[in-house]
């Protein structure tokens, strides 16, 4: 009879490669999400496995992109802002310093109702019926994208309320 000291090994075993295999599939989404290099604009892929580089945004949190080899990894961490803003996730970009009024003046999140800058970092733009709306993480940009109207109702309008 096993002890039960070995079943929780390997029940601890079995959650590290569940949780390692989910990790590699939302790596492979984000990399279809991205599809080009930050720098060389080339697919990525097309020069071996992309390579993940883990910068600093311009709120000072952690931004996951991909690049296509190693010789960008270098002029993306020495100019990660610079690269940020060619950061594109199923058509959406990460918002830059030049976005920062336009976010604040929108004030929330539409999807999750979270106020931006916290702990989802910099927001994500959205041109939804040819209106920029922002989004506090990628998860939110396929839910606003496949129910704009949802959505764009709890934006503030040129009076500052909701259409709500």
């Amino acid at each position: 009879m096993p002890s039960s000291e070995g079943q929780d090994r390997g029940a601890a075993g079995k959650a590290d490669q569940k949780a390692s295999a989910a990790a590699k599939e939302r790596e492979k989404a984000d990399i279809a999400a991205q599809k080009i290099c930050l720098v060389s604009g080339k697919s990525l892929g097309s020069m071996g496995a992309p390579i993940k580089v883990t910068v600093k945004d311009q709120l000072k949190n952690d931004q996951d992109a991909y690049v296509c080899c190693k010789g960008c990894v270098a002029k993306v961490k020495k100019e990660p802002e610079k690269y940020l803003a060619n950061l594109r996730y199923n058509g959406a970009r990460l918002a830059q310093k030049r976005d920062e009024k336009a976010w604040k003046a929108q004030g929330k999140c539409p999807v999750m109702d979270e106020e931006f800058g916290g702990e989802m970092g910099t927001p994500w733009v959205v041109n939804v019926k040819r209106r920029d709306v922002f989004v506090c993480c990628k998860g939110c940009i396929a839910k606003l994208q496949k129910d704009p109207e949802k959505y764009l109702v709890k934006l503030p309008t040129k009076d500052g309320k909701t259409m709500k």
